[in-house]
């Protein structure tokens, strides 16, 4: 399956879609790897060092908003947070210690993250977000 931006995905938080978009521009350049090939293994580990960026760039602001806000779901939030954290770098370090991980299994945790988090956990929070007047 090839999770594609729609309008589901909105969180109503412009900096939340703006990064929540970017992640999914990061998942189609894994989707158009021909694996195997050189130029593939560049995307791999150029995409694996963008998505440790945007960790370092969305969580914490994710997390800051939520906060300010009172959110009673944040330490959930942070748990799911960290565990992504963990997988990409994971992920980064089997690609640059020689054992390459799958591409296939890169992109399958990547399309159950928007499915699992996106969609049900960020949900939760926007509807939260929404009622604050958060945008």
């Amino acid at each position: 399956m090839k999770a594609e931006w729609n309008e589901s995905y909105i969180a109503g938080v412009e900096v939340f879609d703006e990064n929540h978009k970017k992640l999914f521009a990061l998942l189609s350049k894994l989707q158009h790897c021909d694996e195997g090939s050189q130029e593939s293994d560049e995307v791999i580990s150029k995409t694996l060092k963008e998505l440790r960026e945007y960790t370092n760039d969305h969580f914490p602001q994710e997390e800051k908003v939520l906060e300010e806000n009172n959110y009673n779901g944040i330490e959930q939030q942070k748990k799911d947070h960290a565990y992504f954290i963990s997988k990409i770098k994971d992920y980064g370090c089997m690609y640059l210690g020689g054992s390459k991980p799958q591409l296939t299994d890169i992109i399958k945790f990547l399309n159950e993250w928007i499915q699992e988090h996106i969609l049900d956990c960020d949900y939760r929070f926007t509807c939260f977000l929404k009622e604050k007047k958060v945008s």
